[in-house]
């Protein structure tokens, strides 16, 4: 015999607003983040030692790093906010598939 499907609606609705916090968490961090990196690697930097080959070479380099890591924690803080509203989303069917299943049962 299989075991029973238990669902807690609430719980999975909390853990649903709680994985989109982390990802609003992840992308305000992330943002926060790249405005220290703007003022390390600012104009300022680049501009002062535009004619040096190795600052060119630190800062194309910065530049590549950064555009990969902003495509990964973005694409991570999409996905935890779309996973964190299906799983809410998940415990109001659960509690609307609960609602139709008792009213079918009393109506009989």
């Amino acid at each position: 015999m299989a075991p029973e499907l238990i669902a807690q609606s609430s719980t999975l609705r909390k853990a649903g607003q709680d994985l989109k916090k982390a990802a609003d968490d992840l992308d305000r961090e992330w943002k926060n983040m790249q405005a220290l990196a703007s003022v390390a690697f600012g104009p300022q930097f680049g501009g002062a030692m535009s004619s040096d080959i190795v600052s060119s070479l630190i800062t194309a380099s910065h530049q590549a790093a950064t555009e990969m890591a902003h495509k990964t924690y973005d694409s991570a803080a999409k996905a935890f906010s779309s996973f964190g509203g299906a799983i809410a989303a998940m415990g109001g069917v659960y509690d609307k598939t609960e609602q139709a299943n008792t009213g079918n049962i009393r109506a009989v």
